[in-house]
């Protein structure tokens, strides 16, 4: 019986902390928890297994009100990660309208080796390329593709890591196939310190060319409360941007915000909507590097999905997918968006 109750007990309670993280008690510790429901489900699975094992062993009252229980938590917990599986709403564009193919990457500032990110290039010959946590050695890597990528812009410091620093300076870059304008912002403001903003003219027609706005975001990691509420600002003022704006809008790259941190639900995104909406939740970053080597596969276990890329109403979505592997911890994110010219 105390088995059973304690079972009971912890499926109950790892039901509310993914639920009650998602829409009370604002905090960084929340908005932390918030982002692994995917697993607060699957341990659920495994509890509830196991209070059916114990059925098996012994029938009692106890154990009959827990397995009801664990299966309300469980098909609660399946509905919601539902959410992004379910088709979003179908936008046809204009015949006119332009196909375009953005790829982004946090390549983390510690990698040497980019020829896994240069042929995913290659391969995939995007429209443009969102960087983040980029160093000096990643623009000097990604100008080898000017045949594909001629334009870019960065805001990546010079140099290389200085003593006592674990990581060389780093910055947030796009690369284009067509010519960008950088668009200013107010030093230090919550927008410039988000990411970069630019707008580019695809096609050198200006009566068939698509104008279109791109906010590389790069956004704080939650882990404090002064860098939780820094982070909610930059969030903010990407989506007030986005509203401010008369140009089909892309706000993509690492937002360090999982899909169901309170930041980011539809109130506060709109007018701009999820481009990962009916493909699935497909989690892009893991910890892996964090942990010493030989046990960087438990990184693996805390799979989270925090990069995104959001969109203007009048954008069509024809896909959105993870690359592989690119020597980081987060895989890259290629998405392929129709725009109206």
């Amino acid at each position: 019986m105390t088995a059973s109750l304690l079972l009971s007990l912890a499926i109950l309670g790892l039901t509310l902390l993914g639920w009650t993280s998602q829409w009370f008690w604002p905090s960084w510790v929340m908005d932390l928890a918030s982002s692994f429901q995917v697993q607060y489900a699957i341990a659920n699975l495994l509890l509830w297994l196991l209070l059916l094992r114990l059925l098996l062993q012994r029938r009692t009252q106890t154990i009959y009100i827990g397995l009801l229980i664990g299966l309300a938590c469980i098909s609660f917990q399946i509905v919601l990660l539902s959410r992004w599986y379910r088709p979003a709403i179908a936008i046809t564009p204009p015949a006119s309208a332009q196909t375009i193919k953005l790829l982004s990457s946090n390549v983390h500032p510690s990698n040497k080796d980019y020829e896994p990110l240069l042929s995913l290039i290659e391969q995939e010959k995007p429209d443009f390329v969102l960087l983040q946590e980029a160093t000096a050695l990643s623009l000097e890597k990604l100008h080898s593709l000017n045949h594909l990528l001629p334009y870019s812009l960065d805001k990546v410091p010079p140099g290389d890591r200085q003593p006592g620093e674990k990581y060389p300076p780093k910055g947030t870059a796009i690369f284009s196939r067509f010519p960008l304008t950088a668009q200013s912002s107010k030093a230090e403001s919550p927008e410039d310190r988000a990411g970069l903003l630019a707008q580019i003219q695809t096609g050198s027609n200006s009566a068939q060319a698509a104008w279109l706005q791109i906010f590389a975001v790069h956004a704080l990691v939650p882990i404090r409360p002064n860098f939780y509420r820094q982070r909610n600002e930059q969030m903010t003022a990407v989506f007030s941007a986005a509203r401010a704006s008369e140009l089909p809008t892309v706000a993509m790259g690492d937002f360090n915000t999982s899909l169901w941190s309170s930041q980011l639900t539809d109130q506060n995104t709109a007018p701009l909507r999820p481009v990962r909406q009916g493909f699935g939740i497909q989690p892009s970053w893991r910890p892996n590097l964090s942990f010493p080597r030989g046990l960087q596969w438990l990184g693996n276990l805390f799979w989270t999905p925090i990069d995104h890329s959001y969109i203007s109403p009048d954008i069509a979505i024809d896909h959105f997918r993870l690359g592989p592997d690119v020597n980081s911890d987060h895989l890259p994110v290629i998405v392929e968006l129709k725009i109206p010219t």
